[in-house]
């Protein structure tokens, strides 16, 4: 995104409804996303917008259609994930259909990815940080998937580790097995645990065909734009 601005920007060049500077205590990064929010194609602004609209959490103006001239009043009263998802969104010049913090993962996860950007592999220190962040859900995923791995790949039974031990497992783990431990925190992954890299593999395609899905309904947005004459 682009850098923080020690001033409020400009209104739009384009066009003077794009959204006025809100008064009283507006912090740099309100208005780092208004300039941004200016700055990108239409395409995207709808994309944004559309994300405030469809956002599944409860947050003052759920379900509402923001008018873009409301786009930073929208923004300085949304939750933390749903900004990181209009950011992402500017960020990287795309629009898509993004609900949660679930999906602006996935769409990260595979826009490194497609870049030939590998997965991280987290320090234990890092483990420990987000697996504290993760919801109680992602965290049973973790602590159930690595005796399942290790039972299914190695014949071994461990027993399942704990909030206490969670470290010590980790350390001790098989690197395929960190990768599993790792794409669940990164993509936040509740149902099930993992019990093998075929079974990583079968998730990654199911949420590629998914992202792939969402890119498509943002093509379908732009070209009903086109059709409309809006950009």
């Amino acid at each position: 995104m682009v850098q923080v601005s020690a001033h409020p920007p400009p209104y739009s060049r384009e066009d003077p409804s794009f959204p006025p500077l809100l008064q009283g205590d507006v912090n740099n990064r309100a208005w780092t996303f208004q300039r941004a929010f200016e700055e990108a194609r239409e395409l995207v602004r709808y994309s944004v917008l559309n994300t405030f609209k469809i956002w599944s959490a409860d947050w003052p103006l759920k379900g509402q259609k923001i008018p873009r001239e409301h786009a930073q009043l929208a923004y300085s009263n949304a939750p933390e994930d749903l900004r990181r998802a209009v950011d992402w969104q500017l960020r990287w010049d795309t629009a898509v259909w993004m609900t949660s913090d679930f999906g602006r993962r996935c769409h990260e996860h595979f826009r490194k990815e497609d870049m030939g950007v590998q997965q991280d592999i987290l320090s234990p220190d890092e483990l420990e940080k987000e697996f504290d962040a993760a919801t109680p859900g992602v965290q049973q995923s973790v602590l159930l998937t690595i005796p399942s791995w290790m039972e299914y790949n190695h014949g071994i039974q461990w027993p399942m580790p704990c909030r206490d031990n969670i470290r010590q497992a980790y350390e001790a783990a098989p690197q395929p097995l960190k990768s599993a431990v790792c794409f669940i925190l990164e993509i936040i992954w509740e149902p099930l645990p993992l019990r093998s890299p075929r079974a990583v593999d079968d998730v990654r395609v199911y949420f590629r065909e998914m992202v792939m899905s969402h890119r498509m309904e943002a093509e379908g947005w732009n070209a009903e734009g086109q059709a409309l004459d809006l950009w």
